[in-house]
């Protein structure tokens, strides 16, 4: 019998609510994942941004992003998973492209060079009803006023009751709130939502 894992995290919850088998490969059997075009982008993307994040705010430019990216590509075209997408130059244009437009875009989210980062994936440890969780933070920044003024405190302080309190009928299995936009105190009806009580 294989050697369980020596803690969880939230993907290989996410894995294990999908498919247990695919679980029972990856985290079990250590079978790699096939790779893919989408992992393989995400994973150029994300190490990207996160050199990015690295350098000093007056730098962080979309021409300094540029020449990561590049910096980056001459890795990254060598790695067996991108080797085995087996592209042909049509589609590694596209993939190159597909690529620099999720970069670009977090230009259309923040100002980089105005966020203070403190840290990047930082690893971070919980133990929940005696089971170790593990996770990576992509990105801590530091930012001003008080976080106890964020209207949404109080949403996720309601979520975590939800979750704890084991006496509720109603009792949530999961809470995830996750914001990549400024608040507005109508974003439920903003992004469409109908959230009802009963």
């Amino acid at each position: 019998m294989a050697d369980l894992p020596r803690f969880y995290s939230n993907s290989a919850s996410s894995t294990y609510e999908q498919c247990p088998r695919r679980w029972k490969h990856k985290y079990l059997d250590k079978l790699p994942d096939p790779p893919g075009q989408a992992a393989v982008l995400g994973t150029f993307a994300h190490t990207v941004l996160e050199r990015l994040c690295q350098e000093p705010p007056r730098v962080r430019t979309v021409e300094r992003a540029r020449t990561l990216a590049s910096e980056t590509w001459k890795t990254t075209r060598t790695l067996d998973e991108f080797r085995a997408l087996d592209l042909d130059d049509q589609e590694l244009r596209e993939f190159r492209w597909k690529a620099w437009r999720s970069i670009e875009g977090l230009w259309s989210l923040e100002d980089p060079s105005q966020v203070v980062v403190e840290a990047t994936e930082r690893r971070v440890t919980a133990d929940l009803a005696g089971v170790p969780f593990v996770g990576y933070v992509d990105r801590l920044d530091r930012s001003g006023g008080d976080y106890r003024q964020d209207p949404r405190l109080g949403l996720i302080q309601q979520g975590l009751q939800l979750v704890a309190d084991e006496s509720c009928p109603d009792r949530a299995e999961k809470v995830q709130l996750v914001f990549s936009r400024e608040f507005s105190e109508n974003w439920r009806e903003e992004l469409g939502l109908e959230i009802s009580r009963s």
